[in-house]
């Protein structure tokens, strides 16, 4: 009866202490099948899309800071082949896995699963984005589809 008691208590604090995510969708990424990718060996790393279904941004983490510590328009910007190939990569998987929508603006967060490693770079830019679609009601969670791959061991 003890250790229900106790159980209920830790189940009672972690729901209490979670943060609220703004991402739709929580994907695991196999290493082994993103490192085959051809994507930028970056994480944490931002695709964007528009709602034509084109890539219009790449952020890693310094262009993360930059771009959404404060509320703005987000920019379109030129992009390299490997970028084009990790867009490739993610439309075509994000599709297997059924949760390609298009017709709307999407942004693909790649981060590593804290359970395969520690990844600091990565939190910290989950909670800029976070403060960004929070405080930006011009590009607010509503406007985009929200996707967090997590770069997995399996």
């Amino acid at each position: 009866m003890k250790a229900m008691i106790a159980a209920l208590c830790f189940l009672m604090i972690g729901t209490v202490s979670a943060k609220p995510s703004i991402f739709q969708h929580d994907i695991p990424l196999p290493a082994m099948q993103f490192l085959s990718s051809g994507m930028p060996n970056n994480a944490p790393a931002l695709y964007m899309w528009n709602e034509q279904g084109d890539p219009i941004s790449f952020y890693d983490l310094e262009g993360i800071r930059e771009a959404f510590s404060e509320p703005q328009a987000i920019p379109e910007m030129s992009l390299t082949k490997q970028q084009y190939q990790g867009f490739t990569f993610l439309e075509t998987y994000l599709s297997d896995k059924g949760v390609w929508q298009q017709g709307q603006k999407i942004a693909v967060l790649h981060v590593i699963d804290p359970q395969l490693s520690s990844c600091p770079p990565c939190q910290e830019a989950e909670e800029i984005l976070v403060n960004f679609f929070q405080k930006n009601a011009a590009e607010s969670t509503t406007e985009y589809v929200l996707i967090k791959t997590l770069m997995t061991n399996e």
